[in-house]
């Protein structure tokens, strides 16, 4: 009875939504480059709209993910140029797409995130979506996969459902750099440097 008229009658179809996490690792074994492992500070924003037009819903999300390590902006020059690349600074696209949903169907077109199956390090089924491998079995599962250009079309009816997947670019995801501290390279270029 007393509720303010300035105030929207509906909730908003739009949303945002921002995460922000801080990871510090030192290495306990050697000092060299620097032993300061990740001083790592992560921020993904995310913003999402959904309407509903008569039987048909429509999603739209847009995201992305920027990383900073000061650990390896603190003393750059401890690092080659391709290392620095790689851990120092990145902006990672996230999730960004489209999706029309009516009955058993839903339609989704855009940068996306597809997981098949379940396996942390490898899985036979999850081979869609490109993983970010610049520092393996030490990154958080949830920031692994990279989202692809990808079309979906998904038809679910009951207990059953079926789904067509096309991907669009090749993308092999992130590595590691040839002189990186994960790199299978690694020794192989030191040991023998012609």
């Amino acid at each position: 009875a007393d509720l303010d008229p300035s105030l929207p009658s509906e909730p908003s179809p739009w949303s945002l939504a921002a995460s922000l996490r801080f990871r510090a690792v030192m290495r306990v074994e050697r000092e060299t480059p620097s032993r300061t492992a990740n001083l790592l500070q992560t921020v993904e924003p995310r913003l999402e709209w959904r309407q509903r037009f008569g039987a048909i819903a429509v999603h739209a999300r847009a995201s992305f993910r920027t990383e900073a390590d000061f650990a390896y902006l603190w003393d750059p020059e401890l690092y080659d140029a391709a290392t620095r690349e790689a851990y120092a600074w990145q902006v990672i696209p996230g999730e960004s797409y489209v999706a029309l949903s009516g009955g058993p169907f839903e339609l989704r077109l855009g940068e996306q995130i597809v997981n098949l199956g379940q396996g942390e390090v490898i899985s036979v089924l999850d081979v869609i979506t490109p993983r970010d491998l610049r520092e393996p079995l030490l990154t958080d599962v949830g920031d692994l996969r990279l989202p692809v250009l990808i079309s979906r079309a998904k038809l679910a009816i009951e207990r059953s459902s079926a789904e067509i997947v096309i991907v669009h670019e090749a993308y092999f995801g992130i590595v590691p750099p040839p002189l990186g501290e994960f790199s299978p390279f690694r020794k192989l270029l030191l040991g023998n440097p012609l």
